[in-house]
This record gives structure tokens, C-alpha cells and sequence, in this order.
């Protein structure tokens, strides 16, 4: 972690991420539920996915989280807590499995978004919602295309300082010289040759 950026709780991908199926971002957004249980969802999904499996490296799916921990997540009592949690498990976004006395529950998270309870999300509302990221996609890759058509690489430009440079220095001289002579035309130097070349470096897309 960069120094400092933990003090001051700023937070960049390069500390870690967390991956997490597009569809499931899709379906918690769109779902009726509490803040809290919203919480509750989020906070399961970095105690698994946000983690990897020392001996085979791959993202956790299941963890052991106690009431307490819960508690503490939820910045609530063990009874609301417990509600919570039962809640999810009720509406079969959370599985759940009793390890046995004194040992506690091991979670996980049901991504099988059609098991979930139908009182909770409108499955045609996430269809669409799925569509329209779809469509999404399309219409930017539509996009960047005719960005591309529309502005052709440089190579196929121009420059018009590169076919009248050397006419122009002379042009120059010449009213330096005469400017020499008269008094006259003595604002043209060699920095105003600068000055034009810097004006005139724009390049003319060919038709």
C-alpha cells in the first residue's frame, strides 16, 4: 500500500481488488433489500471473493464468519444481526451450513440468481438490465469506430510549414536586408521564423 494512503483511507486497486460477476453487481443493485442487508451481501463478498486459497491460489467462495463479526460489520446488536442474516438466508441469496455446536455457520453467496426469492427482484427488470449493458458495449465499440473513421492516423496528413520552409526563410532575409536599408520591416528576425514555424506546424487531414 502506498505510504499513506491507509491513514488517510484512500482507496487504489493497486492495494487489491475484489472480482465479482457482472450479474451479481446487476441483480444486488436492482434487489429489494435493507441497506443493511445490502451491507451484509457486500461484506461476505470480500471475506470470500476478496481472498485466495494459499494452497491452490484460487478466490474463496465460502468463509466462517461468527456472530460477533457480524455484529461488528453491521454496527448493530447479535439480535439484529442474527435478523439480518437469517433474512438473507431465508430469501436464499445467502447458503448457509451448521458446522455444529460451538462452531458456527459457514457462508457463502447463492449465484444462482433465479433460486432467489421472487419477492425480492423482478427477474425481467434485470433481463433488461443485462440488455441494455449489452447494448451498452455496442453502441461504444459503434462509437470508437467512427472516431477512428472520422480522424485518420497522421501519417496521412500534411504539413504545410514542410513545403514552403525554405521559401520562407528567404522571404524573411529579405526583409531583414531590406529593413537594413530603409528602416522599415524590422519586426522580421530569425524568432519570427520561430514563431511561424510553431504557428504553421498544424497538420491538414487529407480529403
Amino acid at each position: 500500500m502506498p505510504k499513506g494512503d491507509k491513514k488517510i483511507l484512500k482507496a487504489d486497486p493497486v492495494n487489491g481488488t475484489t472480482p465479482i460477476a457482472n450479474l451479481l453487481l446487476e441483480a444486488v443493485a436492482i434487489a429489494k433489500l435493507s441497506g443493511k442487508e445490502k451491507g451484509a451481501i457486500l461484506y461476505l463478498w470480500r471475506r470470500t471473493y476478496g481472498w485466495k486459497d494459499k494452497w491452490n491460489g484460487k478466490r474463496i467462495k465460502e468463509r466462517i464468519i461468527p456472530l460477533s463479526e457480524w455484529q461488528k460489520v453491521l454496527m448493530t446488536n447479535d439480535t439484529n444481526a442474527s435478523t439480518i442474516i437469517s433474512k438473507l438466508v431465508k430469501k436464499n441469496i445467502f447458503k448457509r451450513e451448521f458446522l455444529g455446536p460451538g462452531k458456527g455457520y459457514i457462508y457463502r453467496m447463492n449465484t444462482e440468481i433465479q433460486s432467489w426469492n421472487s419477492n425480492i427482484i423482478d427477474m425481467k427488470s434485470l433481463q433488461s438490465l443485462i440488455n441494455f449493458s449489452k447494448t451498452y458495449k455496442s453502441s461504444k465499440k459503434q462509437e470508437l469506430s467512427l472516431i477512428k473513421k472520422n480522424n485518420p492516423p497522421l501519417s496521412n496528413s500534411i504539413t504545410p510549414l514542410a513545403l514552403n520552409t525554405a521559401s520562407l526563410k528567404k522571404d524573411v532575409k529579405k526583409d531583414i536586408k531590406k529593413g537594413g536599408q530603409d528602416g522599415t520591416n524590422w519586426g522580421h528576425t530569425e524568432t519570427s521564423i520561430e514563431q511561424l514555424k510553431i504557428s504553421a506546424d498544424k497538420t491538414i487531414p487529407l480529403d
